[in-house]
């Protein structure tokens, strides 16, 4: 009937659905361009909450006078010249997202976990 394949592409589409979790926050102390083949700006920030990481399912949002102004994944993170997975609160690290961004000194980024969205329907027909 009708009503069951609109049932079913709803849920379908919730599957796929993914929530925002926060689990970090850090300000931007620095810029540092990256020269070679293709220009990259590398974000020196400070972790002010929670920890940011570099896996999937993952993702970060800039933030400029309570304005989102890009939304990305981290292609790395480093610590003193080495790359690592996971920073924490406290540190000091490089982020490189995976496209260009506009962010400047100053502006807030924040970490996100996705996560699937448990949300399901009750149909009683």
């Amino acid at each position: 009937s009708l009503f069951d394949y609109i049932k079913a592409n709803i849920i379908d589409g919730l599957k796929e659905a993914k929530c925002f979790e926060q689990i970090g926050h850090a300000q931007i102390l620095k810029k540092f361009e990256l020269t070679g083949k293709i220009k990259r700006t590398v974000l020196g920030v400070k972790i002010t909450e929670g920890s940011f990481f570099s896996q999937p399912n993952y993702i970060c949002t800039i933030f400029r006078n309570a304005e989102v102004i890009y939304h990305d994944e981290i292609e790395s993170l480093k610590k003193f010249k080495a790359t690592t997975k996971m920073v924490s609160f406290g540190e000091e690290c490089g982020i490189l997202l995976k496209s260009t961004n506009n962010a400047m000194v100053g502006d807030q980024i924040f970490c996100y976990k996705l996560i699937p969205d448990e949300r399901n329907l009750r149909w009683h027909y």
